[in-house]
């Protein structure tokens, strides 16, 4: 698929793969924009999570504002953990990698077994619903595109993206 936006666009989109699978994925470093897994539960109430690969600095901003409720270790990597209402009061759950990268494996599995050891509710999480390998902007700085090719063999997903400003 391909996205492109100008600036001040809001977005957020992506490939979607059977919920709580694990994805494989490469793609070049992102400047402006967060490269992540995103899902949303069917439960009620609905939580959004977001599992960043590598963060934009305006997502960083307004996660720096929250506190660090833990860390976990999966995917070869450290993620910080944290939880965020939504302006329409839905939660939000966040485990950002600590060394953003641009390849790699997603376990979703691991970040919902850890949310549930810090007592983030994530027995809700068990009735996955959406879940998409992500480009989101709240608010983009500059124009830009991305463009991501997904290779599907022996159930392993990999996308590829290559990303302009």
């Amino acid at each position: 698929y391909s996205l492109r936006w100008d600036a001040g666009a809001q977005f957020l989109g992506g490939k979607g793969w059977e919920a709580g699978s694990s994805d494989t994925y490469s793609s070049t470093a992102f400047n402006s924009a967060d490269l992540l897994l995103y899902g949303v539960t069917t439960s009620e109430p609905a939580i959004e999570y977001f599992i960043v690969e590598a963060i934009s600095p305006r997502t960083a901003a307004q996660l720096a504002v929250q506190p660090i409720l833990g860390t976990i270790d999966a995917d070869d990597g450290v993620y910080d953990v944290y939880a965020t209402i939504a302006n329409d009061a839905t939660p939000q759950y966040w485990s950002v990698r600590q060394s953003a990268r641009d390849g790699g494996v997603i376990t979703p599995s691991t970040h919902f077994a850890s949310w549930t050891a810090l007592g983030m509710p994530a027995g809700a999480v068990g009735a996955l619903g959406l879940q998409l390998v992500a480009v989101r902007n709240e608010e983009a700085e500059e124009s830009g595109s991305i463009d991501v090719t997904i290779l599907n063999a022996f159930n392993v997903r990999t996308f590829r993206s290559k990303v302009s400003y």
